[in-house]
């Protein structure tokens, strides 16, 4: 059942990306062709919740398939921080707005590749709340005299 649950979302998804793609085409083509731009452009950078690359490269080519986003650049995850894209956005007429393009978008591919609602599409963990602590976070000697001295003086005044 999930697995026909997932084509069904994938399925949504790709009629949805063949519709904004000529939405969003007739969007830029009525602005060319018509006295005065409206354009607002804007970079904003885009924390994704995507876990693998195939989701992470979805993504990008799903902004960039669409006339008037681009992806820009990657910035893998780095501790407490997800991996992010850098958008460039034709029509970012607020930040808030174009976040929330984004977002949307994120949201129907993230369904149709994991096959849930959005409701089950957890956000992003930084992959130190997975694994196991380091040794140094243990308490353990760093190597810092100056910082094993001051431990040693702190225990022997307790």
């Amino acid at each position: 059942m999930r697995r026909l649950r997932q084509i069904w979302y994938a399925l949504v998804y790709v009629v949805w990306l063949a519709w904004q793609v000529p939405l969003q085409t007739l969007r830029l083509g009525r602005d060319v062709f018509s006295p005065g731009l409206s354009v607002s452009p804007s970079i904003v950078e885009f924390p994704l919740r995507a876990r693998t690359t195939f989701e992470a490269a979805a993504m990008e080519s799903s902004i960039t398939i669409t006339p008037g986003t681009l992806t820009l650049g990657i910035v893998d995850a780095s501790e407490g921080r997800p991996k992010s894209l850098f958008v460039h956005f034709l029509y970012a007429h607020t930040h808030e707005a174009a976040v929330a393009e984004l977002e949307d978008m994120e949201s129907r591919l993230l369904r149709a590749t994991r096959g849930c609602a959005t409701s089950a599409l957890e956000p992003w963990q930084p992959p130190s709340a997975l694994g196991p602590p380091d040794v140094a976070e243990e308490g353990q000697s760093s190597g810092d005299p100056a910082s094993d001295g001051d431990s040693t003086r702190e225990r022997g005044a307790q």
